[in-house]
């Protein structure tokens, strides 16, 4: 299926994508997120310019995404970029006489569904027994296998991130103190924070894993 495009839409889009990297500071996932988000919209109204924004816009495309077989985490995901989207945009030259502020609040889910949208998930977890017997059944014998055995027994003693594991290296692990430096200009840490993470003490066969890699 072909998607319509407003030439309007696209220009405005585009000022709002450099907003949201340069002045808001988001990183580019995040700002795809905001694309698709605005995307969506733009498929329920088939592309109509965005000063036509009103209310019944609003409800109705709220009303049939919760309606659509879409996870609640994203429809409020999607419903809060759009929230701030207009609200952005009803600052703009040529927009701020057509975007309504009354019109944006209509872009607001009941509370319950809300609340069910950031509920955790409830997930089935490995117990500290099945992750030894994986890691014990793991090849054991190039540097790389060792490398593989390590990872996983990091992850489980650790709960790094995995864009934190990949990215670290052998210098961020203190053998002595069985510590892990995640230094933001060196590791991929979640809001390039500094984090340091101590090996929790729950198994001494996963820690000689990691020892041995190292």
């Amino acid at each position: 299926m072909t998607r319509r495009l407003n030439t309007n839409n696209e220009r405005i889009k585009l000022v709002y994508v450099h907003f949201l990297k340069n002045a808001d500071g988001k990183a580019e996932a995040t700002i795809r997120q905001n694309e698709k988000a605005i995307r969506r919209f733009e498929d329920y109204t088939g592309a109509l310019c965005f000063k036509t924004f009103d209310q019944q816009q609003a409800v109705g495309f709220k009303n049939g995404l919760v309606r659509q077989d879409i996870a609640l985490a994203t429809v409020n995901t999607t419903i809060n970029m759009l929230k701030r989207f207009f609200g952005w945009l009803a600052l703009q030259p040529r927009y701020k006489s057509k975007v309504k502020s009354t019109d944006i609040a209509y872009l607001s889910l009941p509370e319950k569904t809300v609340r069910a949208a950031q509920a955790p998930a409830e997930k089935s977890i490995p117990t500290m027994a099945m992750i030894e017997a994986a890691v014990r059944s793991m090849p054991n014998t190039t540097a790389i296998e060792k490398r593989n055995r390590a990872m996983i027994a990091l992850l489980a003693l650790t709960a790094i991130r995995v864009g934190a594991l990949v990215s670290l290296k052998l210098k961020h692990f203190d053998q002595t103190r069985m510590l892990v430096r995640q230094l933001p200009n060196e590791v991929s840490t979640k809001f390039s924070k500094h984090i340091e993470t101590f090996l929790c003490p729950f198994s001494e066969e996963l820690e000689a894993a990691i020892v041995d890699w190292i």
